[in-house]
């Protein structure tokens, strides 16, 4: 598997779900998978018929649908507004 701190590396779907896993963003392939088609996913590489992620571009999305909550009320209040 790539670095983790390599973030112009490109990989697979596969070790991209494992990357986001261990940089704390718990991530299946099947959810990349799903957001691919659904939209709403990180930018993503197509060669061919073969899918690809750029680290650092993924990373960064993961970090933008991160929230930092204080009680479990305050999240309920965000997803009420």
């Amino acid at each position: 598997m790539p670095d983790i701190a390599d973030d112009d590396a490109i990989v697979p779907t596969k070790e991209m779900a494992a990357i986001l896993t261990q940089a704390g963003f718990k991530t299946s392939k099947s959810t990349l998978n799903k957001l691919r088609v659904s939209g709403g996913g990180p930018e993503y590489i197509k060669w061919n018929r073969a899918v690809a992620y750029r680290v650092g571009t993924a990373k960064a999305w993961a970090k933008s649908r991160a929230r930092t909550l204080r009680s479990t009320s305050d999240d309920r209040k965000a997803a009420a507004a």
